[in-house]
């Protein structure tokens, strides 16, 4: 994404995050009357409920009143050099979350002129396109996670062209990654979810065969593992073959679950495929 699409003024980029979001939560045109299920323009333009709630949460953390981060920016009390430093890293990360969305959008044939002003962004079809074509990239992504203690994991892909290093495949500028963190191994998740429905189930039927007995209090399924890379997963992507994440000191021993795979962000629609499931323990 280049930097006239998102500004590194905070007081720039919150008009901006402002703008974008309340056209992302906003009702589309297509939107049936209640009580049809809403149509938002995100799924407008293409993108996930994932992106959509991920956009909408970040839009939350930036602007809620009196404790958001910009208004701790603001507020020559709570403005320090660590809220600054704060701003400044955390914009240059959301700008990087928010480029192959906005790239998405610039691709939606969805999309009108209004859009170009409300994302600061030029549609696909008002480009003027170079000759050459561009075809999806095919080569499959390998990526592997190396823990450097207190929950930060290393990601480094390859291709099937370089075994030996982390390197980009040809017509991709970085990797996209999907990724969750949960509690436990998908066995004994998988394991833990038949206890609490045999638990649930046979709590059910005691009470049909005794009506005398108090109403069961079910027992709390756990989160399932998520199954593909749209199912719940954080999506973000980063540019280069390998990328540090910080997941907390807080997430040491929890699990994450990971997709990745080859990206453009310039032109998203020649993304390669997401590779299988990785679960990876953070140490």
């Amino acid at each position: 994404m280049s930097n006239a699409r998102i500004s590194s003024s905070p007081k720039e980029f919150n008009t901006q995050i402002t703008r974008m979001n309340a056209r992302l939560q906003a009702l589309a045109p297509t939107s049936p009357p209640p009580p049809g299920t809403p149509i938002y323009y995100f799924t407008y333009y293409g993108l996930s409920s994932t992106n959509g709630s991920d956009f909408n949460n970040k839009y939350l953390f930036w602007s809620t009143p009196l404790t958001g981060l910009y208004a701790q920016y603001n507020n020559p009390v709570t403005s320090s050099s660590t809220v600054k430093n704060q701003v400044k890293t955390w914009i240059k990360n959301f700008r990087a979350f928010a480029d192959p969305l906005l790239n998405i959008i610039a691709a939606s044939p969805n999309a009108t002129t209004d859009d170009e002003a409300i994302f600061n962004l030029v549609l696909n079809i008002n480009r003027k396109h170079p000759t050459h074509t561009h075809t999806k990239i095919v080569d499959a992504c390998f990526t592997d996670w190396t823990g450097s203690g207190g929950g930060n994991m290393k990601a480094g892909s390859r291709s099937t062209t370089d075994t030996k290093r982390h390197s980009l495949a040809e017509g991709a500028d970085g990797v996209q990654y999907a990724y969750m963190i949960l509690n436990d191994t998908p066995e004994n998740i998988a394991n833990n979810i038949a206890t609490a429905v045999a638990a649930n189930l046979a709590a059910t039927n005691a009470r049909t065969a005794n009506p005398s007995l108090p109403a069961p209090i079910p027992v709390p399924l756990p989160l399932a593992p998520p199954q593909h890379p749209d199912d719940g997963a954080n999506q973000e992507f980063f540019s280069g073959a390998t990328h540090q994440f910080t997941f907390g000191a807080s997430n040491k021993g929890k699990y994450l679950y990971t997709w990745s795979r080859w990206y453009n962000s310039k032109h998203p629609e020649i993304a390669g495929d997401w590779n299988a499931r990785q679960v990876e323990l953070i140490n």
